[in-house]
């Protein structure tokens, strides 16, 4: 992990969220939308956004 030339691979995952909350702050920070039709269109057509996220 502490190695810069080790390439790490792109996993091949997508994840697809749709707002049910009260601030939905998830899927409007990633797509800028904050509803849940739009949403859904997104994940049917196959639109992605690419974030970065760390476990």
């Amino acid at each position: 992990m502490n190695d810069p030339n080790v390439n790490l691979m792109r996993p091949n995952l997508r994840i697809g969220v749709i707002p049910a909350g009260s601030t939905d702050a998830i899927v409007f920070g990633t797509t800028g939308y904050n509803d849940p039709i739009t949403s859904a269109l997104q994940i049917i057509v196959g639109e992605s956004v690419l974030i970065d996220i760390a476990t």
